[in-house]
């Protein structure tokens, strides 16, 4: 499958690659702010609410403090409660997440490639279950959701907050 990364690959767990889930999507963009930036807004949980679409409720981890690796967190999206454990932490470079909801088990991997004064950020979802197969019924939906919804919420939210490189 062609690339907008030059390298960066979501690192699937057993039994989460697109061939073996029942549903798979992948979308990508460009923002204007460094990796880091763009990391950094994305491991915010506390205020996904207030940009995510869909996002009413997320936090805490485990041990109450900031995401990193193998800590858990919830997030309610489309009053759907979804449960959380971050299996990749590679701050500015890769950030991926196991889930579990109803129906549902999931894993969400993120890139984030330097590219000239910018970021190409790649967001995967490979899913199993019931809902999984719902998705992919429904895949221009979840498509336009995770494409034109979280990846475009992410971008602005990036930009307009990020201070000058």
């Amino acid at each position: 499958m062609p690339s907008d990364h030059m390298g960066l690959t979501v690192h699937w767990p057993s039994g989460f690659t697109p061939d073996e889930a029942d549903y798979h999507f992948r979308a990508s963009t460009t923002i204007n702010a460094s990796p880091a930036a763009v990391f950094g807004c994305l491991a915010d949980l506390d205020r996904w609410p207030l940009w995510v679409p869909g996002v009413t409720e997320a936090g805490p981890t485990m041990s109450g403090g900031a995401l990193s690796l193998q800590e858990s967190f919830r997030y309610r999206l489309f009053e759907v409660d979804l449960e959380c454990l971050i299996a990749q932490w590679q701050p500015a470079t890769r950030l991926g997440w196991s889930g579990l909801g109803p129906g549902l088990h999931f894993y969400h991997g993120w890139t984030f490639e330097p590219r000239y004064e910018a970021t190409v950020v790649v967001s995967e979802q490979a899913a199993r279950g019931a809902t999984a197969v719902t998705m992919r019924e429904a895949h221009p939906e979840w498509e336009n959701f995770l494409r034109y919804g979280w990846l475009a919420a992410l971008k602005q939210r990036v930009e307009n907050c990020s201070p000058a490189r």
